[in-house]
């Protein structure tokens, strides 16, 4: 019943006959898990048909099966001029088979090591591998071991796919259970070689190895050592082939070079340009049928799939209905944007963008009745005071001398003095000074630990200053400025709920009459823009230095901010350093005073809250998620970049007469609504992004 074959396999003798129906003619191959033989079909009679045999070996083993069984009904539902045809399928005692069409011709194969094939013949071979491929790509299935020995080349000259032995539906590893890579190395997408999904990507890496092997007579990548080949293909790219072939079209060298990209998403974007390009420049009379339109066709395996889900069913409903249904459908979409526009993340989005236009307004002169006396490094070394240690209050007294001699406005201190000295008289000497020239004091709010019966909590206090100088001075104001990630560039005037009654450090320095409208509330931006420098800075040694003269008048009039202009920082690894006040989680007495001057100019923006807002993000978003749903193409493209530009220009200039609309997030949500449900319903509008 059996003879023995090459290789040590083991073949049907010639004139068995299976399911009394098929006799055997002659072996003509063998693979992985079965045979092939050519058969005679006794009951259409003088009909030869290819009959695939499960390999017998005692008990067929279950994966073996399983997959012997889904080849089956995976080739069945295929039916295309390139693709191989499934007639018949049965089991015969212990024997599984099915039957295909009988090809007379040769592999794909025994033309690769012979001389470098004409362009045109492979641009033939290139468009019926492609027409092919779409088809079964049509039928929800992944072909995943194209290469040169499963390809037939029939006598009249045209191809045939065959062998669907590791093929899948849908996404699929390619990796089998014994860890070994199924498949031929030189064909094999670099996603499949490091055990990621294969998705028909895949395939398309195979054509492209194929033609390139054709066309340069070397694979893409080639290595004697199989590990370091598959290195190799998941790290680099192939030459492109007018290095090895000199006559290569561009436009095919592109091509070829995006089918071989090692990441699968770009093999896919560049794919259809790869396929309108076989259209317009392969010989038609290689193939008469369309490659561009089977491609964009097919990225979408569902779509054409006969139990479509629900949610495709439902896409093609609006997508056929008239322009109002698509226009409710995007602004389905658009409700997605409504509750995730008022949450902390998209908020500090609109503040990160704040930022940007914050610059593009470019920059504003600062008050003139502001200035600052900078603890900056200088002052540091040449007063001798220890970067980590306290300034001496008698330093303070002195500064505060020479102001109130030169008629200071107002003077602010940005350091805290909540504690009170060990010589008393040292703190009266202050406090006096503090009375001669009208004072604020910086407070900070802390945190204490209040013990209770069930344990220990954390609660916010105010650290005010020590009554002797609270009592010397005109008001106190919070020095912790509210950060939104981390950018000291930008913050908002909000103070804590817990104290509303205590002005910021900046407020408290302007002292605006109270009850004034224009006031900069908690939806308030003030910036702090330039460098840090930007308002007028003396060095804090200058100002107490008797030996150096100041130009007379030099704080006449003028609100006075003290302290730390540079923020100085240290480390185990590090020397002393100081930092500026652009510095992540880092600010300077600057910015206390760049908001200072923006209060006194009237120059913040205002953010629209409440159903503005709202309105905003709806029609925004409604808008983003209508174009994408609805364009393709170009038109597409073009649609969004002005629909983007006009609604960033109409953001700016609404911010230059003071009102912040919350653009940003809308719009990237739109789009991210828009495409993801139209990856999800249907890519049939995949055509119109193509990589270029």
């Amino acid at each position: 019943m059996v003879s023995a074959g090459t290789e040590g396999h083991q073949f049907l003798s010639a004139g068995h006959v299976i399911a009394n129906r098929y006799k055997i003619l002659r072996p003509l191959g063998t693979g992985g898990m079965a045979s092939v033989y050519l058969a005679e079909d006794i009951v259409l009679g003088e009909t030869n048909v290819a009959i695939k045999v499960l390999r017998q070996g005692g008990q067929f083993k279950e994966d073996l099966v399983h997959r012997f069984l889904r080849e089956v009904r995976l080739t069945h539902k295929i039916n295309h001029e390139n693709v191989v045809r499934t007639f018949d399928f049965g089991q015969d005692g212990d024997t599984l088979y099915y039957t295909m069409e009988y090809l007379s011709g040769r592999t794909l194969e025994s033309l690769v090591s012979s001389e470098l094939m004409p362009l045109e013949g492979v641009l033939g071979v290139a468009v019926q591998l492609m027409r092919g491929i779409s088809a079964v790509h049509a039928v929800g299935v992944i072909h995943r071991d194209i290469k040169p020995a499963n390809i037939m080349i029939l006598e009249q000259g045209s191809l045939k796919i065959t062998d669907f032995g590791i093929s899948r539906g849908g996404v699929s590893n390619l990796t089998a259970v014994s860890g070994e890579i199924v498949g031929t190395i030189a064909y094999l997408a670099p996603e499949t070689l490091i055990g990621e999904e294969s998705s028909i990507a895949v395939d398309y890496y195979a054509i492209g190895a194929i033609l390139y092997q054709l066309l340069t007579g070397r694979p893409p990548i080639d290595d004697d050592v199989p590990a370091r080949l598959i290195m190799r293909k998941v790290e680099e790219m192939p030459p492109d082939p007018r290095e090895l072939r000199p006559d290569v079209p561009e436009w095919l060298a592109h091509g070829l070079l995006s089918l071989l990209e090692i990441d699968p998403k770009l093999r896919m974007r560049s794919l259809p340009t790869f396929a309108a390009n076989l259209d317009a420049k392969a010989p038609r009379q290689l193939d008469e049928g369309l490659v561009a339109g089977l491609i964009n066709n097919t990225i979408t395996l569902d779509k054409l799939l006969d139990d479509a889900p629900l949610h495709t069913r439902i896409y093609r409903r609006v997508a056929q209905g008239h322009l109002t249904t698509r226009l409710m459908f995007g602004a389905l979409l658009a409700l997605f944007s409504v509750p995730l526009s008022t949450t902390d993340t998209f908020v500090g989005m609109e503040f990160a963008q704040s930022d940007n236009l914050f610059r593009l307004r470019g920059m504003r002169d600062p008050s003139p009745d502001v200035m600052v006396i900078s603890m900056d490094e200088t002052s540091y070394s040449t007063l001798g005071v220890p970067v980590t240690g306290a300034w001496p209050r008698q330093l303070h007294t002195k500064l505060l001398t020479r102001l109130a001699d030169d008629k200071a406005k107002r003077v602010v201190f940005d350091i805290i003095f909540s504690d009170v000295s060990a010589d008393q008289s040292v703190d009266a000497d202050l406090a006096a000074a503090m009375k001669r020239v009208p004072t604020v004091l910086a407070a900070a709010s802390g945190t204490t630990q209040q013990a209770t019966l069930n344990g220990t909590f954390l609660l916010e206090e105010l650290i005010r200053p020590a009554a002797v100088f609270e009592d010397a001075a005109v008001g106190i104001g919070l020095v912790g400025l509210p950060q939104r990630f981390g950018r000291v560039r930008q913050f908002n005037v909000e103070r804590s709920d817990l104290f509303p009654d205590v002005p910021s450090l900046a407020e408290a320095g302007a002292m605006p009459p109270k009850g004034d409208k224009e006031l900069p509330d908690r939806n308030s931006l003030i910036n702090f823009y330039g460098d840090a420098r930007t308002i007028p800075t003396v060095p804090y040694q200058l100002v107490v230095d008797d030996t150096k003269s100041l130009p007379a008048g030099t704080f006449t009039g003028k609100i006075v901010f003290v302290g730390l202009g540079l923020r100085s920082r240290t480390g185990p690894s590090q020397r002393e350093s100081f930092v500026t006040p652009f510095d992540q989680g880092m600010f300077g007495t600057e910015i206390h005073a760049t908001a200072t001057s923006n209060i006194l100019n009237r120059d913040w923006v205002e953010e629209v809250q409440g159903s503005g807002r709202l309105a905003v993000c709806f029609g925004l978003a409604a808008c983003m998620a209508f174009l994408i749903l609805t364009l393709s193409g170009a038109k597409a493209v073009l649609s969004l970049c002005l629909a983007v530009v006009g609604a960033f220009a109409l953001q700016y200039i609404l911010f230059l007469f003071g009102a912040l609309v919350p653009l940003a997030c809308p719009i990237l949500w739109g789009l991210f609504s828009g495409l993801f449900l139209r990856l999800l319903f249907s890519q049939t509008a995949a055509s119109g992004w193509r990589r270029r």
